[in-house]
């Protein structure tokens, strides 16, 4: 993808996401969590809410410290694409 579109902005679909994340880390309070960091729109906003996953589950914090935040949090993502969803959903009903 990168050869042929080099200057695009790779990003990941946040549900796809949560569904490996909750293979290792389950429960409601750490899901919810998760969505709350991937909508920050700002990075001390981004900041404040990984800390207060760090609190709630170090592992799941770590696992989530791995990712490029660029790809799947809003506020360091570009706004030159026009779109700012964070599911993939839209795509999901062609593979159907």
């Amino acid at each position: 993808m990168t050869e042929v579109f080099p200057e695009s902005e790779h990003r990941f679909c946040v549900r796809h996401m949560w569904k490996n994340f909750q293979q290792l880390y389950k429960g409601d309070a750490l899901k919810n969590q998760l969505w709350k960091i991937a909508r920050s729109t700002t990075v001390i906003k981004y900041e404040q809410y990984m800390l207060e996953m760090k609190v709630l589950n170090e592992g799941a914090y770590n696992w989530l410290k791995e990712l490029e935040p660029n790809t799947w949090v809003r506020a360091f993502q570009s706004d030159i694409p026009k779109c700012d969803i964070l599911l993939n959903n839209l795509c999901e009903v062609f593979n159907k």
